[in-house]
């Protein structure tokens, strides 16, 4: 998927429908109207709203162009299950986001 500049990846309390894998860009992370983070390429998105099946708890704004693959809900979850490695990546980045 590409987004343009001040294209909306994800936004705050709107159901999440894939987790994104930042391939190329930046973008910046913000809660409420708070900047929270800033993403680049390897970076990813819309773990915690999959994992949880709950809304997006931030809102992640493309500050540049973007290039970023895109995984279903459903892929998503298979992969975690054949790929350890994801899972610990995942996992701990889940833990130092809702620090």
């Amino acid at each position: 998927m590409s987004f343009t500049t001040g294209e909306e990846l994800v936004r705050q309390g709107e159901p999440v429908a894939r987790f994104l894998v930042l391939l190329t860009g930046r973008a910046e992370v913000r809660k409420g109207r708070r900047v929270v983070n800033e993403i680049r390429g390897g970076d990813f998105v819309g773990e915690i709203g999959l994992i949880s099946r709950s809304p997006a708890t931030a809102t992640v704004t493309a500050l540049e162009p973007v290039r970023a693959l895109a995984i279903t809900t459903l892929a998503f979850r298979a992969l975690l299950r054949r790929l350890p490695s994801l899972t610990d990546r995942v996992l701990e980045a889940l833990a130092a986001r809702t620090r």
